[in-house]
């Protein structure tokens, strides 16, 4: 399978390729969860599945944390990238910074 091979975590292309720090996104397959999702149904007809395809399927759980953890990892990591960027000394004057460091505390949740 094509899709199983590709990187799970990719550089957005965007309007500026050379935009820095570059953005990621996960990239896990929409056709992934089809095939899964069909198997099971397959499965529940009582069809024989091909090996590749039964084992994507019984490991669907495993893949869907990985998916979740990556995105929050993505998450924070544009949120730090973030404020070392905007906090970072001014060309200027090294010894001040573009914002006040409260400016990357984390927001508290209601």
């Amino acid at each position: 399978m094509v899709l199983l091979k590709e990187r799970i975590i990719k550089k957005e292309e965007g309007i500026n390729p050379d935009e820095k720090p570059p953005k990621y996104h996960v990239n896990f397959h929409y056709n992934l969860r089809m095939i899964i999702r069909e198997a099971k149904s397959f499965e529940r007809m009582g069809l024989t599945l091909n090996s590749t395809v039964k084992n994507i399927a019984l490991q669907e759980e495993d893949y869907l944390k990985i998916v979740d953890k990556l995105k929050f990892f993505l998450k924070d990591y544009k949120e730090i990238v973030g404020c070392l960027l905007y906090t970072s000394p001014s060309p200027r004057d090294l010894s001040t910074s573009r914002m006040p460091s409260s400016a990357c505390k984390k927001k508290k949740k209601k």
